[in-house]
């Protein structure tokens, strides 16, 4: 196999990077739930709650002391689930760059980007069942940490399109895929 064969894995590799570093992006910013005051701007994110104080251009983060379960289990599902991401990229680049004739290598990529993908989503519904259940937080609004979570799990999912596309060329012996 040479690289000419794996156009669809480099496409889904570069995806699938593109979804670590907006999943990565997402679980660090502080505003999964904003709300915009007279004063402040306020920001709950997964590790911490954020205020922007734009007369004094100044913003104050604290960490969360208690964590509520459904905020834990939200982190823990969009961390796993960027792992699981980051695990299909690093096999994909194996399987294109050193085992090229491994034909496990060059399965397992795209079943695995779409199982973090749905860990990431399910991390996102946790997340908003809470939200839209919870009466204490209808002052709130979803935020970009939330929105970017669910774009790095959609990119996710097409990284693992890609892969099984480039897995079905290859083993067809396809040098590209006529869609």
């Amino acid at each position: 196999m040479n690289l000419s064969k794996t156009p669809m894995k480099i496409a889904g590799a570069a995806c699938g990077v593109v979804s670590i570093v907006l999943g990565i992006a997402a679980i660090a910013l502080p505003k999964w739930l904003s709300y915009d005051a007279d004063l402040a701007e306020i920001g709950y994110g997964l590790w911490s709650a954020c205020a922007f104080i734009p007369a004094q251009s100044h913003v104050v983060c604290t960490p969360y002391t208690k964590t509520a379960d459904w905020v834990k289990a939200t982190a823990a599902l969009e961390v796993v689930g960027i792992c699981v991401i980051a695990l299909a990229v690093a096999l994909a680049f194996l399987h294109i760059f050193i085992a090229k004739n491994n034909k496990v290598a060059g399965k397992l990529p795209g079943p695995i980007a779409i199982v973090g993908g749905m860990l990431m989503i399910v991390g996102v519904i946790v997340w908003a069942v809470k939200f839209k259940a919870e009466p204490s937080l209808e002052l709130l609004s979803l935020s970009a940490g939330f929105i970017l979570a669910i774009v790095s799990a959609i990119m996710s999912f097409i990284a693992g399109i890609l892969f099984f596309l480039g897995w079905i060329a290859e083993s067809r012996g396809q040098t590209h895929m006529v869609v």
